[in-house]
């Protein structure tokens, strides 16, 4: 990296860097649907839907765990 680009960079190249570019991205993308007063088709975000089914998840994880069984996912 040269001397101009080192000035300026706050995280070494690779994993760090795109690590963050994904927060940056995400907030933006959210931010803009928050502005527009509007939820896109295809959200490049998680919604409230997609943590929902994630609890969901992890709720029949643990009664699977509990149970020593495997537990059926929870409808929506």
């Amino acid at each position: 990296m040269g001397p101009e680009a080192r000035a300026t960079s706050h995280y070494p190249a690779g994993h760090p860097e795109g690590f963050a570019d994904l927060f940056l991205g995400l907030f933006e993308a959210v931010y803009r649907s928050v502005r527009e007063g509007k939820m896109p088709p295809k959200p490049a975000f998680p919604t409230f839907a997609d943590g929902l089914r994630g609890l969901l998840i992890e709720d029949a994880v643990l009664r699977s765990h509990s149970s020593q069984q495997w537990a059926d996912v929870a409808a929506q």
